[in-house]
């Protein structure tokens, strides 16, 4: 059985030791939103900023939580991307009934992405009208 060490432990123990960069260590930062959809709804395909991630940051994950947003007229859904690609940290998922789920925590959705610029983290409304008053809440995680 071989043992093998992280990038991250093999900079630790190396002699002399190798300093850590400022987005690998330390204590992460979270950063809450919460969004009310205003009177009228919220209209299919509409962007919604939540909060701002500054560059050379590391996202580690993420919280989405949402009261049932549905108006009726179809299945209601949401994206979560950088701004510019509207489902990188979370594909298309409904948001019809109340729930939670997990974002930007798998490879395949940027966990552990050193951002090469500062981002503003943002929700798309997709399928239908998202109806007024409803909450869509949560936090995203990062090391900056």
């Amino acid at each position: 059985m071989a043992t093998n060490k992280s990038d991250q432990y093999t900079d630790e123990v190396a002699s002399p030791p190798v300093m850590h960069g400022h987005n690998e260590v330390g204590a992460p930062v979270r950063k809450y939103f919460k969004y009310t959809v205003p009177v009228g709804d919220e209209a299919a395909n509409n962007l919604i900023q939540l909060v701002s991630i500054p560059d050379g940051s590391r996202i580690l994950g993420g919280l989405l939580v949402n009261e049932a947003m549905s108006t009726g007229g179809g299945d209601a859904s949401v994206q979560v991307g950088d701004g510019t690609t509207v489902d990188k940290y979370l594909g298309t998922t409904s948001v019809d009934a109340a729930g939670s789920r997990a974002f930007a925590n798998t490879a395949a959705l940027f966990f552990g992405q050193e951002l090469s610029a500062a981002i503003v983290l943002t929700a798309k409304v997709l399928t239908e009208d998202w109806l007024a008053g409803a909450v869509l809440s949560g936090y995203v995680d990062y090391l900056p």
